[in-house]
């Protein structure tokens, strides 16, 4: 009996040898599961852009065929109840004018990022948070530009068939997690100062080279925090990995950027594809005096 049965068991060597098979295996397969997953989510990002473009597209078609305006001031305009303000004064984001053609907080995030940061002012409806720290940016330089009116940036609406080449103009792109990309700033970039939010900067806000009164060069008084390049950006915590050196427009998933287009479609884009037709590279200095627009006829963040 006893024979009988020891015939039939696994030898500690046979165990072993099970076990370093499935190990092997789960060292194979773990990494093809994660990508797998990683896939999925950045197919889910391209789908909430693309939801972004359309609710865009259907704002125009409400307001004139003016384009989404990147904020406003001093309107009412409640989200869930609440109406942001700053300074004492109404401000809505992008994100907050587009939100009744949307009516989802969670379009305004991109799933292959970390869990967006969430405020005090946000504690008792997180899922509100994505209004202010939503990590999908607006290209604001062509198709929402602010202009300086000596107390804060004042909006100035864009008709999109103004646009030249709308398929080929950015309008939204994954940028950073705010206060989890720069930790160290603990969201102030959006607490403290509502004129950044959620605006993704172009690779060329302004170039000093070109002469005074060229038709490519930036108006001086259009608000933009810096070229990409090392500068504002990365000087406030955010690494390359993280836009700290494009404007704060991050590629999450195999080096590519979910990006959305004037006329409503998404692709993915490397950085350097977005940044095509200037000299921007990794560790370029983006001063004013050192970055330069080499060929407009390729540049996708104007409209002209």
């Amino acid at each position: 009996m006893n024979s009988r049965f020891a015939s039939k068991a696994f030898t500690l060597i046979e165990l072993l040898v099970v076990i370093a098979i499935i190990a092997i295996l789960a060292a194979i397969l773990f990494p093809v599961f994660a990508q797998a997953k990683l896939s999925a989510k950045g197919a889910a990002c391209l789908s909430n852009m693309k939801q972004v473009a359309l609710g865009a597209q259907m704002y125009a078609g409400d307001y004139d065929d003016t384009m989404l305006l990147a904020q406003s001031w001093y309107a009412e305009n409640r989200v869930g109840g609440v109406q942001f303000a700053k300074g004492g004064i109404n401000f809505n984001s992008w994100r907050t004018l587009e939100y009744p053609y949307t009516k989802s907080f969670a379009i305004y995030t991109d799933p292959t990022a970390p869990n967006i940061f969430v405020g005090n002012a946000f504690a008792g409806k997180p899922d509100m948070a994505s209004i202010i720290y939503g990590n999908i940016g607006i290209n604001h330089m062509a198709m929402a530009p602010m202009y300086w009116d000596g107390t804060h940036q004042a909006p100035r609406g864009v008709s999109a068939t103004s646009i030249a080449k709308p398929a080929e103009t950015v309008y939204f792109t994954e940028i950073f997690n705010n206060g989890i990309d720069n930790p160290t700033n603990d969201g102030w970039l959006w607490e403290g100062n509502y004129w950044w939010n959620g605006l993704a900067d172009a690779p060329m806000c302004w170039d000093t080279s070109l002469p005074d009164g060229s038709p490519y060069q930036v108006d001086g008084n259009t608000f933009c925090i810096w070229n990409w390049g090392t500068g504002v950006w990365d000087s406030l915590g955010l690494d390359v990995n993280h836009g700290g050196q494009t404007g704060g427009v991050v590629a999450r998933v195999a080096g590519k950027v979910a990006t959305a287009w004037g006329d409503g479609h998404v692709s993915k884009m490397s950085l350097g594809g977005l940044a095509v037709g200037t000299n921007w590279k990794v560790g370029q200095d983006g001063s004013n005096t050192n970055f330069v627009l080499s060929d407009y006829d390729k540049y996708l963040w104007d409209a002209k």
